[in-house]
């Protein structure tokens, strides 16, 4: 019998065997999660570790340069944002 019932509410509680397969499921879903992070993390250490000095150094100043953005509607967004512009340009070595 898939389902025991109380007999006061009268509605399905799931029995032992439910219970352990949502619990299966919710666990391989974290595990899923996990790897994909584990991924990710590895491929971006790898990339940085095989990455020449000037693409490092490229890509370095590109992100000072959108951190100095912001939210891009201070008076100095505009340069900032060229400068940005400017930076991507020589980081296209450093992009696979």
């Amino acid at each position: 019998m898939p389902f025991q019932f109380k007999s006061e509410a009268r509605r399905p509680v799931p029995n032992d065997e439910e219970q352990g397969g949502c619990e299966r499921l919710a666990i391989e879903k974290e595990l899923r999660e996990g790897f994909g992070k584990l991924v990710k993390e590895r491929t971006f250490f790898n990339l940085a570790a095989s990455m020449k000095g000037t693409a490092k150094s490229a890509l370095n100043a590109f992100v000072q340069i959108i951190k100095k953005i912001g939210k891009g509607t201070g008076k100095g967004a505009a340069l900032h944002r060229q400068d940005a512009r400017h930076a991507m340009k020589q980081c296209y070595d450093a992009v696979p």
